[in-house]
């Protein structure tokens, strides 16, 4: 709604999406490692869709996953 949208915009909230937060709790309820890499397909303001950032996602989670795999090789944990 036009309301939800004028509330998050007057924080200066710029990225809405709903798996994130379970995905790292779970991860961390596990003692697992986790992250997430968020590409933009809506902007709420203007109501455009896209998948401008999907390759981008992607590379750089292939990225972070190559860095701490090189990491835990090597012994040191983050």
């Amino acid at each position: 709604s036009a309301t939800w949208l004028e509330d998050i915009s007057s924080l200066n909230i710029s990225n809405v999406e709903m798996e994130a937060a379970t995905l790292l709790t779970i991860t961390n309820v596990y003692g697992l490692r986790g992250g997430v890499v968020c590409a933009v397909y809506a902007n709420r303001v203007t109501d455009e869709f896209g998948e401008e950032g999907e390759k981008d996602a992607i590379n750089v989670g292939n990225e972070a996953i190559k860095i701490l795999t090189e990491r835990d090789l090597k012994g040191a944990k983050t």
